[in-house]
């Protein structure tokens, strides 16, 4: 299971730039997954345990470009926060999508 939060973790990162701020659990859990060599939908492997501020599951599937760089497909599963679910992903700097999917829905409290 770590290594899905890990990899969650590290598709929240490529996409904000931005590690999340508290690594504390707060009871809340989503499913995860990550795969960064397709763009389709990748498929739960287990759930992770959401941190800090987190009350919100995110989907995502992709083309994703950042400044000098190529696109380069990821998809994944994980936590995130309502504020990044209103904000998307063309409010983060730089950031380019194409051909991508991305949904919220609120985290399952345990």
């Amino acid at each position: 299971m770590r290594a899905i939060l890990a990899a969650v973790i590290m598709l929240q990162a490529l996409i904000t730039g931005v590690p999340p701020p508290d690594d504390t659990p707060n009871g809340y859990i989503c499913e995860g997954c990550f795969n960064d060599q397709s763009a389709d939908p990748c498929t739960a492997t287990g759930v992770v345990q959401c941190t800090g501020k987190q009350n919100a599951c995110l989907s995502f599937s992709g083309t994703v470009s950042w400044p000098g760089e190529a696109g380069r497909s990821h998809s994944g599963k994980g936590c995130t926060t309502q504020d990044y679910c209103k904000l998307g992903i063309f409010n983060v700097a730089g950031t380019q999508a194409y051909d991508y999917a991305l949904k919220c829905a609120p985290a399952l409290k345990v």
